[in-house]
Order: structure tokens, then sequence, then C-alpha cells
């Protein structure tokens, strides 16, 4: 969903829109690679978050990892 549509169900409510750092739409990798971290990094410890809590910009890891694919 988010690669077709840049929004899941709950984002889709919320207004919320997964896009690029210049605004555009994410491609399949960045959707996937973002899917993947959000997982891995989720499920050790709740690390995912620790970057939204210091970062201006509140992007998590895996938004941070995916934004490198």
């Amino acid at each position: 969903m988010l690669q077709r549509r840049g929004q899941t169900l709950g984002k889709m409510a919320l207004g919320v829109r997964v896009v690029t750092p210049q605004g555009g739409p994410i491609s399949r990798r960045q959707a996937w690679t973002r899917a993947v971290a959000k997982i891995l990094l989720g499920t050790c410890l709740g690390i995912d978050y620790l970057a939204a809590l210091v970062t201006t910009s509140a992007p998590c890891l895996h938004d941070l990892i995916a934004r490198r694919g």
C-alpha cells in the first residue's frame, strides 16, 4: 500500500502520506526496505523510534534506512 498510494489504512484515516525527502512518491524498494527495517528494529526492544526522539524532523530509524534505499 505504501508504494502504490503512500498510505496504509491508518495513515489514510489520519491524512498522513509517506513521501521522499523531495516530496515525491516512494519507490517499491524504499517501501519494502522501510517495512523490513520497521519489523526488524521494532522487535529489538523498540529501538526503531529512538531517532524520532533526538532529531528535529522526527523520522524513525526505518525511515532513515529506507531513505538510503
